[in-house]
């Protein structure tokens, strides 16, 4: 693997197949980091443009990269395009990045950031440049300060993807500090000791049909918004499921949150916000466990009953335009769409009212 990287960093734009013989592959880093190492010691450091390919899998990549040593996975370089796909990024160890340090731009696809741990922020990944997740997952990582699952310094777009299980001192799942944008994904079960269990936003961020539910902190479990000098910022949610978190749904300091309807919240935390058509407050959206529900990712089914079922009519607020939801499957397939990343798919009758 270490051969690899370091020849495609000569041959810019070359591709990595990882074929995965096995029912598991195990790519391990094993050698020490030693000062400025070049890439022969240490981390994966990617310094030109290059493809990386493992086994293509329904779910959980069967080609797994991880560090046995005091070190992180990978280290993109600045400005370099980097495209992964179908590999587990694993069990790294660094100040900030203990999976991925990126500086550059970098597309991962079905790819798993798993128990990776950083002294500082982004125990899975530290972005620092253009982050891209399709259909991947980082779950179970470990900052000490911000970021558990993802420090973003720069951009990030997470589409049908999952944040889950990550823990920190601040933003359990996603510390945001820039531009985010998140359309069909999940953020679940992620923990913090102080602010925002799911997302700490200190940048902008717009999230459109997510799902964050069951994370934890002393406040803004689900969101927490804090100013804190910067000027421009804002979250805006559309279509988005907030719900049953410690330390309240919502929760922000010197600024609101923004609503473009068809919200639902499960306690009354985010109701100043959620005031526009369609946003539900107080409302059990009934989700199921994160599970394998189909797709390349784990999610949250709204289980029957649920409020967030078929609650977005036809041609509103993006439902017909957004036409799949986070596993693929396709929405207002009955003519109506939920809200959240997940579409349950079943067809709601509402028969009339017969007295006797």
């Amino acid at each position: 693997m270490r051969e690899a990287i370091l020849e495609a960093d000569v041959t810019s734009g070359a591709t990595i197949i990882l074929p995965g013989l096995l029912a598991i592959e195990r790519y391990q880093l094993t050698i020490p980091p030693a000062g400025t190492d070049g890439g022969t010691v240490g981390d994966l450091n990617a310094n030109a443009a290059m493809i990386i390919v493992g086994k293509p899998t329904i779910q959980h990549p069967s080609v797994v990269i991880e560090s046995l040593i005091s070190d992180r996975v990978f280290n993109i370089g600045n400005g370099v395009p980097v495209n992964m796909s179908n590999v587990a990024i694993r069990n790294g160890k660094a100040d900030i990045g203990g999976g991925i340090y990126n500086r550059g731009t970098l597309s991962l696809s079905n790819v798993t950031v798993i128990s990776n741990t950083a002294s500082s922020g982004g125990g899975g990944i530290y972005n620092a440049g253009n982050l891209t997740l399709n259909d991947s997952t980082v779950i179970s990582n470990t900052a000490t300060n911000a970021g558990g699952g993802i420090y973003n310094g720069a951009n990030l777009t997470l589409n049908d993807s999952t944040v889950s299980g990550n823990t920190s001192g601040d933003a359990g799942g996603i510390f945001n500090g820039d531009t985010l944008a998140l359309v069909n994904s999940t953020i679940s079960a992620n923990t913090t000791s102080n602010a925002g269990g799911g997302i700490y936003n200190r940048g902008v961020a717009n999230l459109t049909f997510g799902t964050l539910n069951g994370n934890n902190a002393s406040a803004g479990g689900g969101i927490y918004e804090n100013i804190n000098g910067f000027l421009t910022q804002t979250v805006t949610l559309r279509n988005t499921i907030v719900a049953n978190s410690t330390g309240g749904n919502c929760a922000t300091q010197n600024i609101a949150l923004q609503s473009n309807g068809y919200n639902l919240s499960s306690d009354e935390t985010c109701a100043s916000y959620f005031n526009q058509a369609g946003d539900r407050n107080n409302a059990n959206p009934n989700l199921g466990p994160l599970a394998n529900n189909g797709g390349p990712t784990l999610t949250q089914m709204p289980q029957f009953p649920s409020p967030a079922m078929d609650a977005i009519p036809l041609n509103t607020n993006g439902c017909t335009t957004m036409t799949t939801d986070q596993r693929g499957f396709p929405r207002a397939a009955d003519g109506k769409c939920d809200i959240g990343a997940v579409e349950n798919g079943v067809l709601l009758l509402h028969l009339p009212l017969i007295k006797r």
